[in-house]
């Protein structure tokens, strides 16, 4: 399905609110910005949280569209993805997107948390990260020269 057009009310009806959401748009492949500002995810929960990975937002962006979406952005998570030869950091071999593929960031947050909670006091508090080694993805050519 196409979720630029799916009515997010009908899952609801059929199963009731999440309590989480994990958003992983594939930005530019398939959905561009507004697309991504245009989808009713404040519709598939009331209360609850919110994982929003961003890799060609701007941090800015994510925020507005957070709170668009009536989450507040209470952590990020940030993964580092380093080349699993030589540990250092995977670089993009592309002028416009050297760093891309380097790290990702997870936009975590809550909405209509009740206060018992305490989740508001724990809001950036603490550095999230995860470092993980990759392979470089390299052609069939490349790999057996």
């Amino acid at each position: 399905c196409d979720i630029r057009y799916f009515d997010f009310s009908y899952i609801i009806d059929k199963i009731d609110y999440f309590d989480s959401i994990l958003l992983n748009p594939n930005i530019n492949d398939v959905l561009n910005v507004n697309e991504i500002v245009d989808l009713k995810v404040e519709l598939l929960s009331d209360k609850g949280f919110l994982f929003f990975w961003i890799k060609e937002l701007p941090i800015a962006t994510a925020y507005e569209i957070m709170g668009k979406w009536g989450y507040e952005v209470i952590d990020q998570i940030v993964w580092v993805k380093l080349n699993q030869e030589s540990g250092t950091m995977c670089i993009e071999n592309k002028m416009d997107k050297y760093l891309l593929n380097s790290q990702q960031i997870c936009m975590v947050g809550v909405r209509n948390v009740s206060s018992s909670v305490n989740l508001l006091n724990y809001k950036m508090n603490s550095i999230n990260l995860i470092i993980n080694s990759k392979m470089f993805k390299y052609s069939l050519s490349e790999r057996f020269v």
